[in-house]
């Protein structure tokens, strides 16, 4: 029975692990908010994320907008779609959000259908003052030049139940304004359009920010009259280092979600090598005639990894515990994550200190951190291979013109490196003028 102090729902349970009192008033308060939602539509319009970079927003927006689908589907449903045999959740946390955050959209009559995210999620620096008002509230055919076929924006898609609106204190003053008579009303009006034109929005808006809101009102960098817009619903996330309680918890869950995304579904078989598989065995008690198995996920966290969890400050938060969690599954476990990341600075290396072997495997991984954050959505997509290779060939170019930088180097020294070029020098100079632009 659910008790006011906490909730029996398995999806909040499955996805914000932990027994804390701080935890299960989390909980708590989610649940407590989408049956509201659910119950009265609109009634909550808005929710504020606040907390330090890479502490969950982002997560928390996506997790909220998923239970809201969970409450959806009957028991039945859910045990057929999400639940093993013995009871538990199939799917790791990140994974069972992504499941419930698809569904199946019906652009218009007759048409097939096409599967879409319930929620979409806008950054806000990447608004610009010109394009902003056709992004957000869409366009007219012929509004403007260029606008060859009319555009439904952001606020009037249909196919989408929730918007979340990340980085909104980086938004510049123009697209502030655009937001004030939409928060006020949630009505809008497409560029080109006419009174006729006027929509009603019934989207649920997200809202996200690491900045200090009120600071930034005091000093006029996000307006006041918005600020008070967005003060209904806030949720405060903490930093990592203030909930060290529910860290091994945590820790766990997101090794998994990270085993999945990297690895697929869990797979298991006898171990031929046991001392090598270490941390991919599995529980004792799941070999089957007593000979040790193995599965394709790393599943064990030594108490070393643990307890220096515990000890560490996590300045980069959860951000920064999921990339070492993925270089772990990415070495099998073989290296702890208090070293972990060491490696992934391509700037450490000197031909003194490392051999080629070195830093081919470095780069390797580097690229491959680089690829799960985008297939990950952390990172923008470089659209073509050759944007790829572009991107890695203006990191070179900043680094070796850093390096040049820090060491001094003359032009003897230059020629060394660069010995089949005529102007090394001046090679190294124009390098210089593109990193500036």
């Amino acid at each position: 029975m659910t008790t006011p102090s906490d909730t029996t729902d398995d999806f909040l349970c499955h996805v914000f692990p932990g027994s804390s009192a701080e935890m299960r008033a989390f909980r708590l308060d989610i649940e407590k908010l989408n049956r509201y939602c659910q119950r009265y539509k609109g009634s909550i319009p808005c929710v504020l994320f606040t907390g330090e970079s890479g502490v969950g927003k982002t997560f928390t927006a996506r997790a909220i907008s998923a239970h809201s689908q969970w409450l959806t589907l009957t028991d039945d449903e859910r045990r057929e779609l999400f639940y093993d045999d013995q009871g538990g959740i199939v799917f790791p946390a990140a994974q069972l959000i992504e499941q419930l955050l698809m569904k199946e959209h019906l652009p218009e009559r007759g048409s097939k259908p096409r599967y879409v995210c319930r929620l979409a999620t806008v950054l806000g620096p990447q608004l610009a003052d010109d394009l902003a008002a056709s992004e957000l509230f869409g366009h007219k055919q012929h509004a403007f030049t260029g606008a060859q076929r009319e555009h439904q924006g952001i606020f009037g898609d249909e196919s989408v139940d929730d918007i979340l609106l990340d980085e909104i204190a980086d938004l510049i003053p123009a697209v502030q304004a655009k937001l004030l008579q939409f928060l006020e009303t949630r009505t809008f009006r497409p560029v080109g359009g006419t009174a006729e034109d006027e929509r009603v929005s019934a989207h649920r808006l997200f809202l996200a920010t690491n900045r200090p809101l009120l600071e930034w009102v005091k000093q006029e960098r996000f307006r006041e009259d918005l600020y008070w817009r967005i003060q209904g619903h806030r949720i405060e996330i903490p930093p990592l280092r203030a909930r060290k309680e529910v860290l091994e918890d945590l820790t766990r869950s997101i090794l998994r979600s990270v085993n999945h995304r990297h690895r697929g579904h869990q797979k298991s078989g006898p171990s031929l090598n046991p001392k090598e598989d270490h941390f991919c065995l599995l529980p004792e008690d799941d070999w089957e005639g007593g000979k040790p198995h193995a599965s394709n996920w790393v599943l064990v966290l030594t108490n070393e990894d643990l307890e220096w969890c515990a000890r560490y400050d996590w300045p980069g938060n959860i951000r920064e515990l999921r990339q070492r969690l993925e270089l772990y599954v990415y070495r099998n476990g073989h290296q702890r994550l208090a070293e972990v990341l060491a490696p992934q600075r391509l700037l450490d290396f000197r031909p003194d200190e490392a051999s080629s072997g070195d830093i081919a495997s470095s780069i390797n991984e580097i690229v491959a951190i680089y690829l799960q954050r985008v297939l990950d959505g952390d990172e923008p997509p470089p659209g073509q291979p050759n944007e790829l290779i572009k991107f890695f060939e203006n990191l070179v170019t900043s680094a070796v013109c850093a390096f040049k930088a820090e060491q001094r180097l003359k032009p003897p020294e230059i020629k060394r490196l660069f010995p089949n070029a005529k102007d090394p020098e001046t090679t190294l100079g124009r390098w210089k003028s593109r990193c500036v632009r």
